[in-house]
């Protein structure tokens, strides 16, 4: 690895340890944050305890592809 390359990775690697609001964060990653946290907590079931969101989503991330592939379940 070239010295500037490797200059820039350790940079990076700096930043990446450094806390940030999560407005900076937002900024840094080209998106917006929500403005309405309840409206995105209300896609999540309540009662299903603390896994089911990761859950949820995880499932979603699988079913994408079967029906982007014009598979279906």
């Amino acid at each position: 690895m070239n010295s500037e390359r490797k200059a820039q990775s350790t940079a990076e690697i700096t930043l990446f340890w450094q806390p940030l609001s999560l407005e900076d964060l937002a900024g840094r990653q080209s998106v917006s944050g929500t403005r309405a946290p309840d409206e995105t907590g209300a896609l999540w079931p309540v009662d299903n305890g603390a896994d089911a969101p990761l859950q949820q989503f995880l499932g979603e991330r699988v079913a994408r592809p079967t029906a982007a592939q014009g598979g279906g379940a």
